[in-house]
């Protein structure tokens, strides 16, 4: 990062009432970044309000959801902003990912394959996202499909059960969504949720512990 924009990321967080939580080296999609995480008390109504008066109205909420994005282009670099809300907690978290424009561009377009080396992509699902934090080797893996919930939670069992992977406690039930597995070190989290088109939404999370 440099000086001038963690300079500017602190200001932002400082007008917001919070502070920088987490940043970290990443690779989104097929172009590299740098992403802070922002982490805001309060009411995410207000923090939404807060924020898209301190970036003059670049930043859209979407009615009815807890959530808010925006995209800030400037000469040099290219700024995504999403906030979105942890009600339970009455706060707000806010991930930045900062880019050059080149590297923008390169994300911009989901990968044309799956990028996760470590967990299968449920077969003939479509890439949407992927973004790996370079530092300590936590990866997420996103991917649309037309199956079931259950066909792909049964999948994700089977497949992580062939590969050594322990998926504690019973298996996943039929209105289940979201599936964990262990094995050594790693730890891999499914989700997955709908959209009102009838796609599905496959999350997958994966993580070895101790890498930092």
């Amino acid at each position: 990062l440099t000086a001038e924009w963690t300079r500017r990321r602190d200001s932002l967080a400082r007008s917001l009432g919070g502070q920088v939580a987490y940043q970290a080296t990443i690779q989104f999609n097929l172009g590299a970044g740098e992403l802070s995480v922002v982490s805001v008390p309060g009411e995410f109504t207000k923090a939404a309000r807060d924020l898209r008066n301190l970036e003059h109205g670049k930043v859209f909420l979407y009615p009815g959801e807890q959530m808010a994005n925006g995209v800030i282009v400037e000469k040099e670099a290219v700024s995504r902003l999403l906030l979105t809300s942890l009600q339970a907690h009455d706060q707000s978290i806010l991930f930045v990912i900062r880019q050059t424009p080149e590297e923008y561009r390169r994300s911009q377009q989901p990968p044309d394959k799956p990028m996760m080396k470590e967990v299968s992509a449920f077969p003939d699902s479509r890439p949407v996202s992927y973004w790996e934090d370079i530092d300590t080797h936590l990866a997420v893996e996103t991917s649309r499909s037309t199956a079931e919930t259950a066909g792909i939670l049964s999948f994700f069992v089977q497949e992580l059960k062939q590969d050594g992977w322990l998926i504690p406690g019973d298996a996943p039930g039929p209105s289940s969504s979201v599936l964990m597995g262990l094995k050594g070190l790693q730890v891999c989290c499914v989700s997955i949720r709908s959209n009102a088109g009838g796609e599905r939404f496959i999350t997958v999370l994966h993580k070895t512990l101790g890498k930092k």
